[in-house]
């Protein structure tokens, strides 16, 4: 059957590498787009869409790749499509007024990105969009997308919920430092969590720096003090968190009072978990 016959529920995430014809692609996948159960233990954008609505998304926009490293948006361009991401990861970075890039988001499978530059007028990316591995999406036109939406009034709600969504991650920026690090180390295991006890988060200490906005060494010694508490231990370019849940209660009990050295000691990811 030819791609561009292809039904929702017949495309699939996951890679056939003899299906790969430079920046498209033809044949199947083994789960449906964005309905795979993110990983991250969230609800992707394509996941609040019925199997009709998703079906017509895709038949709106054109499948893509892109290899590992490569930018997808460019910050300050202006925003002319949106992407769905089909497979693999993308990285969500600003170009700080000290000339280093922060990392914003991190986004993965059935989620949506670039969509707030494509519902303003003439609205410009606020941030670029980087491949962290072999990416597949779905290229949709900004007239295609504004018009699904208009089609789809209630998806309205969850571009709101996604910008309030941000704007409340920023507001964390005013927070204490290591208190900081230890909600960005927590924000980063959500994502990756996929409903095991503990967690693997790939970034090295620069990365957690990037996005907690703190310098590498106060990144250091808070990754140190998670060490130490049971909570989480870098290792060779990732961070391991043994258990989830006590690194959740920890960082919202940091949050919540504003006290960083009364953090909860996890329970290592042995035993029974008290936090449970």
């Amino acid at each position: 059957m030819s791609p561009h016959r292809t039904t929702l529920d017949q495309i699939h995430v996951g890679w056939n590498s003899k299906n790969f014809h430079g920046r498209g692609w033809s044949g199947g996948f083994p789960v449906p787009i964005g309905m795979s159960g993110s990983r991250r233990g969230m609800t992707s954008f394509m996941a609040q869409l019925s199997s009709a609505e998703r079906d017509k998304l895709i038949r709106s926009g054109t499948k893509v790749t892109y290899r590992s490293g490569e930018t997808l948006m460019w910050e300050g361009e202006y925003g002319n499509h949106v992407l769905v991401i089909d497979s693999g990861d993308v990285k969500i970075v600003k170009r700080g007024v000290d000339g280093k890039e922060h990392l914003l988001n991190i986004c993965g499978t059935g989620e949506l990105v670039g969509e707030i530059a494509c519902v303003e007028e003439n609205g410009r990316r606020s941030a670029s969009v980087i491949a962290q591995s072999s990416v597949a999406a779905i290229r949709i036109a900004k007239e295609a997308f504004v018009a699904f939406l208009h089609d789809h009034p209630a998806l309205w709600l969850g571009i709101v919920r996604r910008v309030t969504g941000l704007l409340r991650a920023a507001e964390g920026q005013s927070d204490k430092k290591k208190i900081r690090v230890v909600r960005a180390v927590a924000t980063l295991t959500d994502r990756y969590a996929n409903g095991t006890r503990g967690a693997v988060v790939p970034g090295t200490q620069d990365m957690i720096a990037g996005f907690a906005h703190v310098s590498p060494v106060t990144a250091q010694r808070v990754l140190a003090d998670l060490k130490a508490w049971k909570l989480a231990f870098s290792q060779h370019g990732k961070v391991v968190v043994p258990c989830v849940r006590c690194l959740r209660v920890a960082a919202d009990t940091a949050m919540s009072t504003q006290i960083y050295g009364q953090i909860i000691i996890g329970c290592g990811g042995t035993g029974v978990c008290p936090q449970r």
